[in-house]
């Protein structure tokens, strides 16, 4: 009797009395040892030879065992046990499977069978069981006690639902002939839902379209027949196909380019021809984040960097995404971070004397969520370098790579993040916070030689040099600096270049001594520069840092040149003069920046 329909599909059953349990014959023993089968048992060992001959499990029961006149497949109650065949005893829960008489369970179904009714030399009369289980059902059973068997690896990957009744008479025939015995009775079935085999069409014209070469109704009915499937004119336009799958492949093939998957095996890879046909590119765009991806590796390529690809698993140091079932303790948890790979990458370097390393990383980090929620997934950007600035040469003295260098290379990679507003700050290293890469990233540096990344006016991001305690260095290694960034969910767009008349008009240049506060960073100055000047202003550049006498305390003194010009006619002094006295107006309100007379 089946009770959960939804988890068992058909049911087998047979009685054979008078067995004569032994040691299997020779031929068998042989045959199982070979492929990894313990032998137990003749009748037990059949049941095994033909799940391995056949594919479908099955097995044996001591009838003298059960009570009743009923082979039940129910849900087990909550706490019930079983002691099954391996000698342990398992507890279960109210979703999981088992079977068993009408007084208590035999067998976790699917899985493996029950101590107390299992075949020994003194069984006489035997029940050989053959099932179709819901392989969802048998997967999560096996994960939670902790089993796994040959039965339960067939059961979760789906088993041929045609092959039961033709297993089930290959057993009486092993068993009749090894431990002798009469079947009592008919095989008996339960069938609560019937198996229909699926119908798929197959269109010659979409085979071509996916192969790149046509291929006749006849040849594909020709290559397919010897793989088990039925094939027949389907009656539509342009000599469509209906392919009736297997039951064996009914788990697989499921979809028009599943068939396609198999003519291509069938047909062989070395038959098709390498030449480069025509292809027509698609209208569709990439997502903006993924073609934010490719812009931060042309550029970063185009720094002289090289990509790395670290696997996303870490140590609990390095992680707060915990895994249910970790491949080594060493990496037990999800990347909070891609520094520690990088760094990691680079001490490989070091320990076969490369000097000389520049590595980026795109990757995504985990973070964990609240209590029954999946963790968070953010999309990083790192970098590690050490070395020279520049590759070996005669000509130069190699100079190593130093904050300004990381500064340059921070800023190119913040120009084109994909957020809106995105800068950098010099801060502490124990001051850098907030945003996952920032408060991952942070104690990672140097007090004073670091730089917090912001976005949108919050931190996602830090960079600088990396401390010595942190890395497995040789002491002819250099100074080491990384940087991580948090990417953008939603990648601002990428702005269109216009094309911009040059102008017949000649420019006009005003130089700007400025007093900045000491937490104004240039860059914050730049960027109001060019706000307030608006389209007349061209270019503006920093050409001079001054520190000492004269100098206002908690100032510095930075030089700007601006370069103005119009498309239509020659700036007059009195309109650069309106322009420059705007300029400073807005430094002043907005940002405290007097100009230095």
């Amino acid at each position: 009797r089946i009770d959960e329909p939804e988890l068992c599909y058909r049911f087998l059953g047979v009685i054979i009395r008078g067995v004569k349990v032994e040691p299997s014959p020779q031929w068998m023993a042989a045959r199982l040892r070979a492929v990894g089968q313990q032998t137990i048992n003749n009748v037990v060992d059949a049941t095994n030879y033909v799940m391995m001959e056949m594919g479908s499990p099955m097995h044996a029961y001591d009838l003298g065992t059960l009570e009743g006149s009923s082979l039940i497949v129910r849900k087990a109650t909550e706490g019930e046990t079983l002691q099954t065949l391996d000698g342990l005893d398992h507890k279960f829960d109210a979703e999981m499977l088992l079977i068993g008489d009408t007084a208590v369970a035999h067998d976790i179904a699917g899985i493996m069978g029950g101590m107390h009714s299992s075949v020994t030399e003194e069984t006489t009369d035997i029940l050989i069981e053959c099932a179709l289980f819901e392989p969802k059902s048998i997967r999560r059973t096996r994960r939670a006690l902790g089993i796994s068997t040959e039965a339960s690896f067939r059961f979760e990957r789906g088993v041929d639902p045609e092959g039961h009744l033709p297993a089930m008479k290959r057993v009486l025939e092993v068993i009749l002939a090894t431990a002798g015995g009469d079947v009592d009775g008919p095989i008996l079935e339960v069938l609560p839902r019937p198996w229909e085999p699926s119908t798929l069409t197959l269109r010659p014209t979409r085979v071509e379209q996916v192969l790149g070469i046509p291929f006749e109704s006849a040849e594909l009915k020709a290559l397919l027949t010897p793989l088990g499937f039925t094939v027949q004119n389907g009656g539509g336009e342009g000599g469509d196909l209906s392919v009736t799958v297997p039951g064996y492949r009914s788990y697989d093939v499921t979809r028009e380019i599943d068939l396609i998957e198999e003519i291509t095996r069938a047909h062989g890879y070395d038959r098709f021809p390498d030449d480069l046909a025509p292809a027509r590119p698609t209208t569709v765009p990439d997502h903006p984040l993924f073609q934010l991806e490719d812009r931060l590796r042309i550029v970063l390529s185009g720094e002289g960097l090289f990509e790395a690809a670290n696997p996303a698993f870490a140590s609990e140091h390095e992680g707060e995404v915990e895994l249910n079932n970790p491949i080594s303790l060493e990496e037990s948890r999800l990347r909070s971070s891609l520094i520690p790979g990088l760094l990691r990458n680079v001490e490989y370097n070091f320990a076969r004397g490369v000097r000389d390393v520049r590595l980026f990383e795109l990757g995504t980090v985990f973070h964990a969520a609240g209590a029954g929620e999946p963790p968070r997934e953010d999309l990083h950007v790192a970098f590690a370098v050490t070395g020279r600035r520049e590759p070996e040469h005669w000509s130069r003295t190699g100079d190593a790579l130093d904050f300004w260098s990381i500064k340059g290379l921070v800023e190119t990679v913040l120009s084109v993040s994909g957020w809106d507003d995105a800068s950098e700050a010099e801060v502490e290293a124990g001051e850098v916070a907030g945003g996952s890469a920032g408060e991952a990233a942070g104690k990672l540096f140097v007090r004073r030689s670091s730089i917090t990344l912001m976005a949108d006016g919050t931190p996602t991001g830090a960079a600088g040099q990396v401390r010595p305690d942190r890395v497995d260095a040789p002491a002819w290694a250099g100074a080491i600096w990384a940087m991580e960034l948090t990417l953008p969910a939603e990648p601002a767009v990428e702005v269109t270049p216009e094309y911009r008349p040059l102008s017949p008009f000649p420019g006009v240049d005003r130089d700007l001594a400025l007093l900045v506060p000491y937490d104004v960073p240039t860059s914050t100055v730049s960027r109001a520069i060019r706000d307030a000047g608006g389209e007349l202003l061209e270019q503006v550049t920093v050409f001079d840092l001054y520190r000492g006498d004269g100098v206002s305390e908690g100032h510095r003194s930075l030089a700007f040149r601006l370069r103005l010009q119009a498309l239509d006619r020659t700036l007059t002094d009195k309109e650069v003069d309106r322009m420059v006295k705007k300029i400073m107006k807005r430094l002043g309100e907005d940002l405290g920046v007097e100009q230095r007379l």
